[in-house]
């Protein structure tokens, strides 16, 4: 997963300018040439509708445990490129769920394509569905529409659901001065 930090209001109390979280997204490696020489593509990427403030009394990272705000100050220097643990995300998804349940279809979506389910076509469920995601993907081929409607899938609840059942929908932002 990748979260886009970008620059908040001014805090009154101090003069520091806040971090807020701009965007999330998921990071796929393409294209390794070597050892080093590697380039990253990140897709989706999606703009965070709602202020989501890190710093300061009521931030994100107040929710976090002592450590965790450590870990996450040394990987998110504004400017920079860096990386935390999955112990860290875990305890940020957590808090962000929590914080703003209004992001879950978002991070759900996003997160069923950073960590796609395996299908397994020795399990008879996981055949049915690979056979089923197949023609879906046909049919998506045929009526030029793109493969990325199929990219968040998880497994369903049941093992006699369709294929289908499994999707995640894209989110949708809510928009309240789209309806008048």
């Amino acid at each position: 997963m990748v979260l886009v930090l970008g620059q908040g209001d001014e805090d009154e109390r101090n003069s520091s300018t806040s971090r807020r979280l701009a965007w999330i997204g998921v990071v796929a490696r393409y294209n390794t040439a070597g050892a080093v020489n590697k380039s990253i593509t990140v897709d989706p990427l999606r703009e965070c509708m709602e202020t989501i403030m890190l710093d300061g009394h009521d931030g994100l990272l107040s929710r976090l445990s002592k450590p965790m705000r450590e870990e996450f100050e040394q990987a998110a220097i504004l400017g920079g490129v860096s990386e935390c643990s999955y112990v860290l995300w875990e305890a940020v998804n957590t808090v962000l769920r929590a914080a703003h349940p209004e992001l879950i279809g978002l991070l759900n979506w996003l997160i069923a394509q950073a960590d796609p389910s395996v299908l397994d076509n020795n399990d008879p469920a996981d055949h049915a569905w690979q056979e089923q995601q197949d023609t879906m993907r046909s049919l998506l081929w045929i009526a030029e529409f793109p493969h990325s409607s199929l990219a968040a899938w998880q497994r369903p609840s049941s093992r006699d659901a369709p294929y289908l059942a499994g999707l995640i929908p894209h989110p949708r932002v809510y928009n309240p001065d789209s309806l008048s």
